[in-house]
């Protein structure tokens, strides 16, 4: 379970499984609160988020829609919350996404 916990703090764990993602862009190594990257989605979609929250003890990691997406969209925010639920020692684990 802790390597999903890794996964989900690398370049390809942001927002969410990696087959949602084309390509996922950061200005240095991800992860700090304030970090800001650019996530294309398939088909184009693209967003810039930032880490508002990265809680490693309890493996909670927010983030904030800036720019593009949803927010040109008409949205006036967009927030995601991504818990990985489960012990270390354990082989599966639970992923708990809020939008």
């Amino acid at each position: 379970m802790g390597a999903v916990w890794h996964h989900q703090d690398g370049p390809a764990g942001q927002g969410g499984p990696p087959r949602c993602h084309h390509r996922t862009q950061h200005p240095r190594r991800p992860g700090p609160v304030g970090t800001i990257i650019k996530i294309t989605l398939a088909g184009g979609f693209s967003y810039k988020e930032k880490f508002t929250k990265v809680d490693h003890k309890n493996r909670v990691k927010e983030t904030e829609a800036i720019e593009g997406g949803f927010l040109d969209m008409g949205l006036s925010l967009y927030r995601s919350r991504f818990e990985v639920i489960g012990k270390d020692e354990e082989e599966s684990c639970m992923i708990k996404s809020t939008i």
